[in-house]
C-alpha cells in the first residue's frame, strides 16, 4: 500500500468517526483473513523472519508518518534503505510464492501487508496522538541512524516484531512434536 493511498484514509482528523471506521475494517477484514493460527502450516526460515519482521516495521513507520506528519521522515528512511527494503520485498515474495504457489501467495502476501497496515494503524489508535507521536520521532531518529545490520536487530526488538503471525519452522516442528505426544510445546523446554 502506497503512503497516498494510505494518506487518504488517515487525516489530521482522524481520531473521530474515520478512527472507528477503520477499526471496524480492521475488525472485520481481521475475520475474512481468519485466525493467525491458520497460517501455522507454512513455516519460515531465517530470511523470511527478517523479512516479515521489517515488514511489520515498515508497516508501522509508514502510519507514523501519516499519522504524526512525519512524511519526510519515512520518505528519508524509504530512500535510505530502498536496495535493502527491496531484497526483503523480495524475500517476502519468496516466501510467500514458495509456502502457497503462486497465486494464493500473492494473495496471502497482500493480505498479510493489509494486515500488517490495519495493526500498525489500531495500535496508533492505542495511546494519545502525542505520545504516539513522540515515541515515532524517536523511533525514526534511531531508524535513519541505522546500518541494514542495525536496522534487522531494531526490526526483531520490536514489541510487535511477531504480530506477522507466522512460525519459525523450529517452531512448528516443536508444536508438531509435542502435539504427537501430547504435550504443550511450552512443556518442551
Amino acid at each position: 500500500m502506497s503512503i497516498r493511498t494510505f494518506s487518504a484514509l488517515r487525516t489530521s482528523s482522524f481520531r473521530g468517526s474515520l478512527a472507528k471506521s477503520v477499526v471496524f475494517s480492521g475488525v472485520v477484514f481481521s475475520i475474512a483473513l481468519g485466525p493467525v493460527s491458520a497460517q501455522a502450516e507454512a513455516c519460515m526460515d531465517a530470511a523470511a523472519r527478517t523479512a516479515l519482521e521489517m515488514r511489520v516495521l515498515q508497516s508501522e513507520l509508514m502510519v507514523a508518518a501519516l499519522t504524526c506528519g512525519q512524511r519526510p521522515s519515512y520518505n528519508a528512511f524509504v530512500t535510505t534503505f530502498k536496495p535493502y527494503l527491496m531484497r526483503q520485498g523480495g524475500q517476502l515474495k519468496s516466501f510467500f510464492v514458495k509456502s502457497f504457489g503462486p497465486k494464493q501467495g500473492a494473495e496471502m502476501l497482500n493480505k498479510t501487508v493489509t494486515r500488517l497496515a490495519n495493526s500498525a494503524s489500531q495500535n496508533s489508535l492505542a495511546v494519545s496522538t502525542q505520545m504516539y507521536c513522540d515515541s515515532a520521532a524517536a523511533r525514526f531518529a534511531v531508524a535513519l541512524k541505522s546500518t541494514p545490520q542495525d536496522l534487522v536487530l531494531l526490526a526483531r526488538t520490536n514489541p510487535d516484531a511477531a504480530s506477522h503471525g507466522y512460525k519459525s519452522c523450529v517452531e512448528v516442528a516443536d508444536s508438531s512434536v509435542a502435539n504427537d505426544k501430547g504435550i504443550s510445546p511450552e512443556g518442551m523446554n
